[in-house]
C-alpha cells in the first residue's frame, strides 16, 4: 500500500486513540499502512485516499464507441452510464517536454481504449511513470443532439499526489442527476510547479505546469465533449483542497477565458497562501531562488545546461529537488505551489481580484467545519501556536496574538486550529466571493456540517475532505449508517448538480432549506448537515482580520511603483 508521508501524519491523528502512539507522529508508514488494511474504524475514503486505490470497473460493463474531433474511443456502457477512462488529453510531458507547456494529444487513426483508468502523474511511490495527463467522463447520455452541463472536477492533496482516478471522485452518481463528469490528472511535485528563470526565458512563464495542464484538459473537453452529450459553453470547473487552489488561479487567469462559467471551491483558494505555503507562495522571485538552491544542491544551476540535466533525471531523481524551508508547521506545505508568473496567472493575487482582472464566474465555496483537525495533534503547547503566528504572518504575528490570546477558556490547540482552520482554508476563498459579487454575479457560500458516520466516535468532527463522499455520492453503505448523513448526502448531491445545471443550488430539485446568496449586505452562508439552514459566517471575525492583515502583507512585498498594469515587466525587477 503506498501512503505518502503528508496523508500517513493526518492519518495517524486521525486515529486518535484507537492507536497506541508515542508521540502524535510516532506510527511509520508502514505500520500505519498495516493498521490502515484492518478494519479499525477508518472509513474506506480515507483508506483509499491514503493507497490511491481507483475507481471501480464493473465485470458487466459493455464496449461502446464514439466518434470524437480528435479520433474514435473505445468506453465502457454501465447500466445507464457511459463510462470512458484514461483518455490522454495531452502528451507525456517527459524528455524535452518536462519543465514546458503541455502538448495537446494530436488527432488519431483507429479506435483507442479509453475502458480502463489511466496511470497517476509522477509523484511518490508512482514508480517511473510520466505518461498521466489524462481525464475520465462519465455521461448518461451519448448524443451530440443533446447539450448538458458539464462539471470538471480537480483533484486535490497539496499539489503533492493524488489522481482524478480515484473512487473517492468516481462520477456515476453525478452524472445520473443529468451532468456530464469529468476528472483529470495534472502534473504535481516537483514536475508541476520548479519555477525557474531559464524556462521563464524560454516560455515566458514558469512553474505552474500543473495549472497549464488543467488548462489544457479544460481545451480538450471544449472541443470534444460535445460528442459525448456535453455543453462546451455551460461548464463548472470545481475543485476541493489544492484543486479549489488550482480553480481560484484560473478565476484569475486570463488564459481561462471562455473555458469555464462558474466555479466551485471546496476548502481552498489563493488568499490563503501565506498560511498553507508561506514559503513556496510568495513572490515569484523567491520561489525561484528557492528552486535554484534545491537545484544547486544537486549540482545543477539554472541555465539551459541545467535545464537538460533536469530532463534526464529520474522520476525519483526529480522529486528530490524539494526547496529547503524551515519552521513549517501542520497544514503548511513545503513543496513548490503555483506562483504569480505574469502569464497563466498575472498579477499578484489581490490586485488582479481589486481591478476586476477575473473571469466572471458564478460562485459556490466553502469548507467543512474542522478543516484543519486531522493535522493537529491532541495536545499541542504554546509554543507551536505563537510559532504558527509568526511562520504565516511574520512582523504582524503580535497583532494576532493580542487579538486571540491563549487563557484559561482558550487553549493553544484551539487557537491553533481556529487560526489554520480560518486563516487558511476559509479565508483565502472570501476575497473571491467578495470581487464577483461586486461584480453582479451571484455566489453561494456553505459550511459543511455532517459527521462522516465512521468518524463520529473519533475527536476530528467534521475533517478536511470528509465532504468528497457526500457530494459525489460515494461509499453510500457507510453514509447509511446515519439517517442524518444520509439526508446530507442528498442536500449536497442534489444542491451541487443543481448549480451545475443552473448556477443556483436551489433551481432543480428541491432542498429542505432555502439556500440564500452571499451578498455585500448580507454575508451569510448554508450549515450542512442536521437541520440544514441558512446563518452568518462562519469563524467571520478571523477571516475578516486575516485578510485585512494578507493584504497588509502582499503590499509590502509589491515592488516600488508596481502596478497590476506593470506586474508583468516589472516581475523580475
Amino acid at each position: 500500500m503506498r501512503v505518502s508521508s503528508f496523508l500517513s501524519k493526518a492519518l495517524t491523528l486521525a486515529a486518535g486513540d484507537s492507536l497506541d502512539m508515542a508521540t502524535p507522529y510516532g506510527l511509520s508508514a508502514d505500520a500505519l499502512a498495516a493498521a490502515l488494511s484492518l478494519d479499525m474504524g477508518f472509513p474506506r475514503w480515507l483508506r483509499q485516499l491514503a493507497s490511491g486505490t481507483p475507481g471501480i470497473i464493473r465485470s458487466d460493463e459493455k464496449p461502446v464507441e464514439v466518434e470524437t474531433p480528435s479520433g474514435w474511443l473505445r468506453g465502457a456502457r454501465q447500466q445507464d452510464l457511459l463510462i470512458f477512462r484514461g483518455i490522454r488529453y495531452a502528451l507525456p510531458p517527459s524528455g524535452n517536454r518536462r519543465f514546458a507547456p503541455p502538448e495537446p494529444v494530436p488527432p488519431w487513426t483507429g479506435v483507442r481504449d479509453a475502458t480502463v483508468f489511466g496511470p497517476v502523474v509522477s509523484q511518490p511511490g508512482s514508480g517511473e511513470v510520466e505518461d498521466g495527463l489524462s481525464l475520465n467522463i462519465w455521461t448518461p447520455i451519448i448524443s451530440a443532439k443533446e447539450k448538458l452541463p458539464v462539471f470538471v472536477f480537480v483533484h486535490g492533496g497539496a499539489f503533492l499526489f493524488g489522481s482524478g482516478s480515484l473512487q473517492l471522485y468516481e462520477g456515476s452518481e453525478l452524472a445520473r442527476t443529468g451532468i456530464v463528469v469529468v476528472t483529470l490528472n495534472y502534473r504535481l511535485n516537483t514536475p508541476g510547479f520548479l519555477p525557474t528563470r531559464t524556462t521563464y526565458e524560454q516560455y515566458g512563464t514558469t512553474g505552474n505546469w500543473g495549472l497549464l495542464d488543467v488548462l489544457c484538459a479544460l481545451e480538450w473537453v471544449r472541443d470534444n465533449i460535445t460528442a459525448f452529450g456535453g455543453d462546451p459553453g455551460h461548464v463548472t470547473l470545481g475543485g476541493q483542497s489544492a484543486g479549489a487552489f488550482a480553480v481560484s488561479a484560473l478565476i484569475s487567469s486570463p488564459r481561462a477565458v471562455g473555458l469555464f462559467q462558474q466555479a466551485i471551491l471546496q476548502s481552498g483558494g489563493l488568499g490563503s497562501l501565506p498560511v498553507v505555503a508561506p514559503q513556496t507562495g510568495g513572490p515569484l522571485e523567491r520561489n525561484i531562488r528557492l528552486a535554484q538552491e534545491a537545484m544547486a544542491a544537486g549540482g545543477i544551476e539554472d541555465s539551459p545546461e541545467g535545464l537538460a540535466r533536469l530532463r534526464a533525471l529520474s522520476v525519483e531523481e526529480l522529486l528530490a529537488f524539494q526547496p529547503a524551508v524551515a519552521d513549517i508547521l501542520p497544514p503548511q506545505a513545503t513543496n513548490f505551489w503555483p506562483v504569480a508568473d505574469g502569464s497563466v496567472i498575472p498579477f499578484r493575487f489581490r490586485q488582479s481580484l481589486q481591478l476586476g482582472r477575473m473571469n466572471r464566474v458564478r460562485l459556490l465555496f466553502g469548507s467543512t467545519t474542522d478543516e484543519v483537525s486531522f493535522f493537529l495533534p491532541p495536545e499541542l503547547p504554546e509554543t507551536q501556536y505563537r510559532q504558527l503566528a509568526r511562520v504565516v504572518f511574520g512582523a504582524r504575528a503580535d497583532a494576532v496574538l493580542d487579538r486571540y490570546p491563549i487563557n484559561r477558556t482558550c487553549k493553544a490547540r484551539t487557537r491553533c486550529a481556529d487560526l489554520a482552520n480560518a486563516a487558511g482554508l476559509r479565508a483565502g476563498m472570501f476575497p473571491y466571493a467578495d470581487a464577483l459579487t461586486a461584480a453582479g454575479m451571484p455566489v453561494y457560500a456553505y459550511r459543511f456540517n455532517a459527521v462522516d458516520p465512521l468518524l463520529r466516535h473519533s475527536s476530528v468532527g467534521v475533517p478536511h475532505a470528509s465532504d468528497l463522499k457526500f457530494v459525489f455520492h460515494g461509499y453510500m453503505d457507510e453514509i447509511g449508517r446515519s439517517s442524518e448523513a444520509l439526508a446530507a448526502a442528498s442536500f449536497v448531491r442534489d444542491a451541487w448538480a443543481n448549480f451545475v445545471k443552473t448556477g443556483d443550488p436551489n433551481r432543480g430539485t428541491s432542498l429542505p432549506a432555502r439556500w440564500e446568496p452571499y451578498t455585500d449586505d448580507v454575508r451569510q452562508e448554508m450549515r450542512i448537515g442536521p437541520d440544514a439552514a441558512m446563518e452568518p459566517i462562519y469563524q467571520e471575525d478571523i477571516i475578516r482580520f486575516a485578510n485585512d492583515l494578507f493584504r497588509e502583507m502582499e503590499a509590502d512585498e509589491t515592488a516600488p511603483g508596481e502596478t497590476a498594469e506593470t506586474h508583468e515587466t516589472l516581475i523580475f525587477h
